[in-house]
């Protein structure tokens, strides 16, 4: 299977190496110091007290000098989203099916927009993938999980959709075909909304935060409000999305932290408009108040370092 890979930071890195180990054909699309890495070192893997080099890499900044593809994970964060899309045309036939990864509800409609929604199957990761260095990335405790479902049924996207997954079981990743992803989607939409956004606000891990009833009562809120969102929009949940996002934030590590915590440590743009600026504006278009999340795009600022 020929994959390219746009974006190859902490989840780009780790899907991408460990499919090449499963001897899928994979390219990267990087820039900077990080395809510099890929072209002269190769890419680190490391878990633990487990390294693995994946070399040679193929790697470039121009996706047309990699050819095309069947499947392309974007990988890239929402703020680089339409460039991504934009340079993807010399790599898509029309059985090319297209992986998001972002944060937020927005990404699959606006790939959707450039690349048709027949091609798009929307994905939601759950891992603690970190950049560490250029060409070395860093897998935390949690398993690496994707869940993903093509928006349209009967689309290219779904006919790929049985093959990716095999091939990322195969390289050591949990992979779920949902029928439902719109639910995952915002199941994972409400967890971040809070969890990134509170911990980026108070540059705090998510044990603390946790511990905190003023931190946990803004979390809570922010993440009701992302709830109430969904469920306008038509989406049903099994159980209380928000008591189960509390939960399984209970289960990380008291030390994690939130990738957009990481990010505005480092001085690096926040996805804050992506996850709970998105909030914002979809609440006023369906008349639904969002003062949380209004909040924390008020302190965050729309997306750029703070």
């Amino acid at each position: 299977m020929r994959i390219l890979v746009v974006g190859a930071g902490g989840v780009g890195g780790w899907l991408g190496g460990a499919l090449q180990r499963a001897g899928a054909s994979v390219g990267f699309v990087a820039r900077g110091a990080q395809l510099a890495a890929l072209r002269h070192h190769g890419l680190r893997l490391e878990r633990g007290a487990t390294s693995t080099l994946v070399a040679p890499v193929v790697a470039s900044d121009d996706p047309a000098t990699l050819g095309v593809a069947d499947a392309v994970v974007l990988a890239v964060k929402t703020y680089s989203l339409d460039a991504a899309l934009t340079a993807l045309a010399p790599v898509l036939t029309q059985e090319t099916a297209v992986l998001t990864v972002q944060n937020g509800i927005e990404a699959p409609e606006r790939a959707a927009a450039a690349v048709g929604r027949a091609a798009v199957l929307a994905g939601v990761a759950y891992c603690e993938l970190t950049l560490r260095a250029p060409g070395v990335v860093g897998c935390g405790a949690a398993p690496v999980r994707i869940v993903c479902g093509p928006l349209e049924p009967d689309g290219a996207a779904a006919q790929r959709a049985a093959e990716l997954c095999a091939w990322l079981e195969r390289a050591g990743v949990t992979a779920q075909h949902s029928p439902t992803i719109s639910v995952e989607l915002w199941r994972k939409a409400i967890f971040t909304s809070g969890m990134s956004g509170v911990s980026a606000l108070r540059r705090s891990a998510l044990g603390p935060l946790l511990a905190d009833a003023t931190s946990l009562a803004q979390i809570t809120a922010v993440m009701r409000e992302a709830h109430a969102i969904a469920h306008a929009c038509g989406v049903r949940f099994a159980d209380d999305p928000v008591q189960a996002a509390l939960a399984l934030a209970r289960r990380f590590p008291a030390d994690a932290r939130s990738s957009m915590a990481r990010d505005r440590e480092r001085g690096a743009p926040l996805e804050v408009d992506a996850l709970n600026g998105a909030l914002v504006r979809l609440g006023a278009r369906l008349g639904i108040a969002t003062p949380a999340n209004q909040a924390l795009v008020a302190a965050l600022g729309s997306g750029g370092a703070s």
